[in-house]
């Protein structure tokens, strides 16, 4: 039957994971209704997670051996995910703003996804 780079609960998982982060820009976006902090950070919060594991996914599809990220490729992406979208962005156009808070929410993301990784891809 050969290797699958995602198996099964791991579809599941990256499934809910995007619903979860478009439900979090619906609240960014004022198209659904909530809390402030959910409405600021939960997209931020998310993303990262979720960048995370379509990257591993990419990786894997040149190379097969690599079970998951390691934690300086967590990190590097992380890092450069905060640096876009809290330091370059920013800079570019006035619709989006640099937060510390959001910075905060992709470095949980990050460690979320590091510790969590290992029983969503099931290595």
């Amino acid at each position: 039957m050969g290797s699958r780079i995602i198996k099964g609960s791991g579809w599941v998982i990256l499934g809910l994971g995007a619903l979860a982060y478009a439900y979090a820009l619906g609240l960014k976006f004022k198209l659904i209704l909530g809390p402030s902090l959910l409405k600021n950070h939960l997209a931020d919060l998310l993303f990262i997670p979720l960048w995370l594991s379509i990257s591993l996914y990419a990786l894997r599809l040149f190379r097969k051996e690599l079970k998951i990220l390691p934690p300086k490729a967590i990190f590097f992406l992380s890092l450069y995910g905060a640096l876009c979208f809290e330091g370059i962005l920013p800079l570019i156009s006035t619709k989006f703003t640099a937060d510390f808070k959001d910075l905060i929410a992709y470095a949980l993301g990050g460690f979320v996804y590091h510790f969590f990784q290992k029983k969503i891809f099931k290595v």
